[in-house]
């Protein structure tokens, strides 16, 4: 969860880096303000998920969420309100292309990540499950030679 937070935070603040390099006259304090904002949560999600106060993180996950969505808002009501140029437009475009990209592999990466343990623990218990009948069978034989005997 941490990692695809952390995904979701480079992207947010790579696209106010990236509005504010490829759009001169747009209005730099809102925005920047919201991408400091989403830092400063991360920052408070990774230490309550490191010290284990679940209820913490809860609380902490849903302010980074609507600190993101209020990000996302005030950075496209500043891009229509800078009017940028088509050149502009076409670099701002080209730079969400390559963060949309980096995002997509991000959280390709997070999902493994946590598909791992997971898949470790199925693993351990597939095995488990396919060696006990065999367990029980030879147990029977040997219990029927013993009776034998």
């Amino acid at each position: 969860m941490l990692a695809r937070v952390t995904c979701q935070t480079n992207f947010e603040t790579g696209t106010v880096s990236a509005a504010i390099s490829d759009i001169q006259n747009i209005d730099k304090t809102a925005i920047s303000s919201d991408s400091s904002k989403i830092n400063t949560d991360l920052q408070t999600l990774t230490s309550d998920t490191n010290s284990g106060n679940r209820e913490q993180v809860k609380t902490d996950l849903k302010t980074f969420r609507t600190d993101s969505k209020t990000t996302t808002m005030d950075l496209r009501a500043a891009i229509k309100n800078a009017n940028p140029s088509s050149d502009q437009k076409t670099k701002l475009k080209s730079d969400m292309a390559s963060l949309r990209a980096t995002l997509k592999s991000c959280m390709f990466n997070a999902g493994q990540q946590l598909a791992k343990p997971e898949l470790w623990h199925m693993t351990l218990e597939y095995k488990k499950f396919r060696t006990e009948p065999i367990l029980c069978h030879q147990r029977s034989r040997y219990d029927s030679a013993q009776q034998t005997n």
